[in-house]
């Protein structure tokens, strides 16, 4: 059996630990507010923002635009994943993932930007080719912060370096489930939406074309931001979760501690009233 002053240091560990763990609980409830309302209230903007672009792709029987056109190429996976640790299996489940993506598409077929340093760190070791990755995005999330990340992306497909761009990320549904969420970003479709055959036409000015060439980097900016959001969220509700469960756990282990210690301690104290009774038996 441990001694007591063994157990009265683990107890003052755990303390500590409980102590930092609660902290960073409460750091992530503040912050969940905040993430999950910028989240939610976008979601109404983006849903609107397709519909009046397939309304307006459907009336085109045809699209020059490079983001619209399908080409031949490695398809790169974007990998949206936290800068830090301590929020359960959050980076693990969107890592799992890209790894399933990868193998499905064929690794020679498959590029990765990491977005995060988790993700950053776990892509280094792979055999895929592995572009420059982009962290601290979520210290100050803004529309601003996705633009280099969307322009970038957009850049590279109107060169033709990829068949296709795809993103995986965490999606936030509510604070104990975030949904691992694989959404293609290039090339453009308007295939998705609700039928416009009962639709009302509308006069557009200066023509389809122009308006199109203008809403298609608007509208990927606004998907990635998207994606960006959502994915802060949810890593917000998850290490509020993780924190909440590991300072619950501290507690029963401080409490398992505290009835060892009193275990030792009784049996410390019974020990001493057999030596002294004995020592006095044996007068």
């Amino acid at each position: 059996m441990p001694s007591l002053l063994d157990i009265r240091r683990r107890i003052k560990s755990v303390k500590n630990t409980q102590k930092i763990t609660k902290a960073i609980k409460m750091v992530a409830a503040s912050r969940l507010r905040r993430a999950s309302e910028m989240a939610v209230e976008a979601r109404p903007y983006v849903n609107g923002l397709e519909r009046v672009h397939n309304s307006i792709t459907r009336r085109m029987s045809e699209i020059n635009d490079p983001l619209y056109q399908s080409q031949s190429g490695k398809t790169l996976l974007v990998v949206i994943s936290a800068d830090k640790g301590l929020c359960g299996s959050f980076n693990a489940n969107v890592l799992k993932a890209s790894l399933r993506f990868i193998r499905k598409n064929g690794i020679e077929n498959t590029a990765i930007l990491p977005i995060g340093k988790k993700a950053l760190g776990f892509f280094k070791r792979s055999q895929c080719e592995v572009l420059p990755g982009m962290v601290d995005l979520f210290r100050n999330l803004n529309s601003a912060a996705a633009e280099p990340l969307a322009h970038k992306l957009t850049q590279a497909y109107r060169e033709g370096k990829f068949s296709e761009i795809v993103i995986i990320y965490n999606a936030f549904k509510n604070i104990l489930v975030q949904e691992v969420t694989t959404s293609r970003l290039l090339p453009l479709s308007a295939e998705h939406g609700e039928d416009d055959s009962s639709a009302v036409e509308h006069l557009t000015e200066p023509s389809l074309e122009a308006i199109i060439s203008e809403m298609a980097p608007k509208l990927i900016v606004t998907k990635v931001f998207q994606a960006l959001m959502e994915s802060n969220a949810a890593e917000q509700a998850a290490k509020m979760t993780a924190m909440d469960a590991a300072t619950n756990n501290a507690s029963d282990m401080i409490e398992k501690l505290t009835l060892e210690m009193n275990k030792a301690r009784q049996a410390a104290i019974t020990k001493e009233l057999i030596e002294i009774v004995s020592g006095a038996a044996a007068l």
